[in-house]
């Protein structure tokens, strides 16, 4: 996540700069030039699955850059604070986007076929595990206190 928060991705726009692959289209929609705006924000593989899941926690996922959704998650978790819905927001964009790349290097590197389904799944997964070290941080630090 640091390197994406730091624009380090190594898209294909990125890996071009060294001189290292001159195909420079989406792994994942095979449309648009990949760099990371395109990969995270608008490929249409990775805006259904950020639209489903947010349909399912209720707020828009239309951003037009990467700075914007990181906002709009602060903005939406600062408003349901410490709720489950607040600890869902808390994780959630995190795991799209950790979901994002990993089906796109699959794709890359294993040659994998490209599923709207497999990434929602691998989102899920992610953000089970996750919040559940976020509740078991909680009750620790509950229990000292």
């Amino acid at each position: 996540m640091w390197l994406l928060y730091n624009k380090g991705l190594v898209t294909k726009l990125f890996r071009r700069k060294w001189s290292y692959d001159s195909a420079i289209i989406c792994s994942l929609c095979g449309m648009g030039i990949e760099d990371i705006k395109h990969l995270i924000i608008s490929c249409e593989v990775s805006k259904e699955v950020c639209y489903s899941f947010g349909n399912l926690v209720g707020f828009s996922t239309n951003f037009r850059s990467i700075e914007e959704m990181w906002s709009n998650f602060r903005i939406q978790r600062k408003q349901f604070g410490g709720t489950p819905r607040g600890k869902i927001l808390m994780v959630l964009p995190h795991a799209l986007c950790w979901s994002v790349w990993r089906e796109r290097n699959d794709c890359v590197f294993r040659g994998t076929k490209v599923y709207v389904q497999n990434i929602a799944l691998r989102v899920l997964s992610l953000h089970c595990h996750w919040c559940k070290g976020l509740l078991q941080m909680t009750t620790e630090v509950i229990e000292v206190h």
